[in-house]
């Protein structure tokens, strides 16, 4: 059954991803850009766990197809060069204080997700996982993209990393959010598991009852 799963799985992707192209190129884009981490990640720890020499070679086979299609994609999925017309929103500066602050986009700050977000990029530091790397290699390609985006002072530089995007801010900050959630959820996990430590430790309540008022002011703030 499992294997079935999985080629069940890979013929959805190879259905869906032509469809998508179609569709909407820029979102395509967005799920590569955004998976690349991924399988970067997964290199990286296959090249540590792997020795022998004919493992790294396709390792590194796999890597440079990787960079190929890459700068590929980035080259010819991408609009005509009149129709990218959108100007930077502010300076690099603050571009990258809307990351911090989690107010990309003119939008209010938002400290409780920014909060969660920097407890997220510490916990992925300090105790690193595939799921976390993968997250924090996630949210730092989604905030680059906005930062060229909103605030690079060079032409050439927005017209090669945003130019598939029409470098057209609410998209790279629609796209940021996106990145930034799991990184928030990362965050959110451990304040999770921290609160309830600490309170069964000098309180001792009910578990339950813990992760029942953790949520609720999770949710509320």
């Amino acid at each position: 059954h499992r294997a079935w799963r999985r080629q069940d799985t890979v013929l959805l992707l190879v259905l869906l991803i032509p469809g998508i192209a179609v569709s909407h190129p820029g979102a395509l884009l967005a799920v590569l850009a955004l998976g690349t981490p991924a399988l970067v990640v997964l290199g990286w720890w296959l090249w540590r766990a792997r020795r022998s020499v004919v493992s790294r070679v396709w390792i590194t086979v796999g890597a440079i197809g990787l960079a190929t299609v890459g700068a590929l994609v980035l080259t010819l999925v991408r609009p005509p060069a009149s129709e990218i017309y959108w100007p930077v929103t502010g300076t690099l500066p603050t571009a990258i204080g809307e990351i911090v602050s989690a107010a990309v986009f003119g939008y209010p700050v938002a400290l409780f997700f920014a909060v969660l977000t920097a407890v997220g990029v510490v916990t992925a530091f300090i105790r690193p996982t595939y799921s976390r790397t993968f997250a924090l290699g996630m949210g730092f390609v989604g905030a680059v993209l906005y930062v060229v985006v909103a605030g690079s002072p060079s032409e050439t530089v927005r017209l090669w990393l945003s130019g598939p995007w029409y470098n057209n801010a609410p998209r790279l900050a629609s796209i940021w959010a996106i990145a930034a959630v799991p990184l928030a959820a990362a965050g959110a996990a451990f304040l999770g598991r921290w609160a309830r430590r600490s309170l069964r430790r000098y309180l001792r309540p009910n578990p339950s009852l813990v992760m029942v008022i953790f949520t609720v002011l999770l949710v509320t703030l």
